[in-house]
């Protein structure tokens, strides 16, 4: 396959502004570039992303596909949205190609470099494109990469080029349809998360919906993270409290065993232990990057503290 040209001066960040803009609306890129506070350039760039990336349709005007109004209703390009950039790679036939094509050329610490991209983009793809759109395409596609919870994008710094670093057990191979393509979406989320797949069918909704895709991609710290959030949500809807209460605090405060609206228990000690319960999991769990814990954490333990988060959530759900 001849690859002719890939987005430059995209960013799944953009594509986001530009979903949220247009949501359920038919549109024109006039009264699209009227709407956003970006130049007519990126925004003709971005749009061409998004189509490329099945979240826009272009055929006339432009509209959002399904994968579009859903990631229009996002709060911001994270770990939640990650399995909506994997099949956007797989249904774009330059992204799904090139990676195809660099799935051995990864370094021995899981990187891939833009240089090396380049090289692959000029000698395997007859791509003949600007030098310097070049390079801008190849961090734009190292930036949806980042953007699929598959890696990290790392700057250009000391003499060392941009670059991707791959998270742990993560390998290109696993975003591409090539050499799976007569499984279907659930034999492939087995295949990625070994036969201990957990069952989740009776998990809590979203739970489910926020964390299982990234536990099947092998990212169990994200995983992990992303259940966090979700009780730390539900103990703020529940509770009646507002964003800007967090954390430790938060729980706290909500199973306080003197007036807590969400404390459970009868005796005074029994309340006392569900408080400690819920702060506890809070300040061991919520803050990731600080904690060798969920540094190391491996599909079995990150199924484990799933399964826990689950029992806190029923906890609240049932508390009455």
């Amino acid at each position: 396959m001849t690859i002719e040209t890939l987005p430059s001066r995209a960013r799944p960040e953009a594509l986001l502004r530009i979903c949220d803009a247009i949501k359920n609306e038919t549109i024109t890129l006039d009264e699209l570039n009227s709407r956003l506070p970006l130049s007519q350039e990126d925004i003709q760039q971005n749009v061409e992303y998004g189509s490329s990336l099945e979240f826009l349709n272009t055929d006339d005007e432009i509209e959002l596909t399904e994968r579009g109004l859903t990631l229009a209703y996002e709060d911001g390009i994270s770990d939640s949205v990650g399995s909506l950039f994997v099949r956007g790679i797989r249904d774009s036939d330059q992204y799904s190609e090139l990676t195809q094509q660099l799935t051995e050329e990864t370094d021995e610490n899981g990187d891939i470099d833009q240089q090396k991209v380049c090289q692959v983009l000029r000698v395997e793809f007859g791509v003949e494109m600007d030098e310097n759109e070049l390079k801008s395409a190849v961090n734009s596609y190292f930036l949806t990469l980042e953007a699929a919870s598959v890696g990290e994008y790392k700057l250009a710094r000391g003499g060392s080029p941009s670059r991707i670093e791959l998270r742990e057990g993560i390998r290109l191979a696993d975003i591409t349809e090539d050499g799976i393509e007569a499984l279907s979406e659930a034999e492939e989320a087995e295949r990625l998360a070994s036969d201990e797949f957990p069952a989740f069918s009776d998990y809590d909704p979203e739970l489910e919906t926020r964390c299982v895709p990234q536990f099947q991609l092998g990212l169990y710290q994200e995983a992990v993270t992303s259940a966090t959030t979700v009780l730390e949500h539900r103990v703020r809807t529940e509770g009646g409290y507002s964003e800007e209460d967090h954390g430790e605090d938060l729980m706290a405060r909500a199973f306080n065993e003197d007036g807590g609206p969400l404390q459970m228990g009868v005796v005074e000690n029994e309340k006392e232990g569900f408080r400690f319960l819920y702060q506890g999991t809070s300040k061991a769990l919520r803050n990731p990057p600080h904690h060798r814990l969920l540094d190391d954490m491996d599909q079995q333990q990150a199924r484990d503290i799933l399964g826990f988060i689950n029992l806190l959530l029923t906890f609240i759900e049932n508390r009455d």
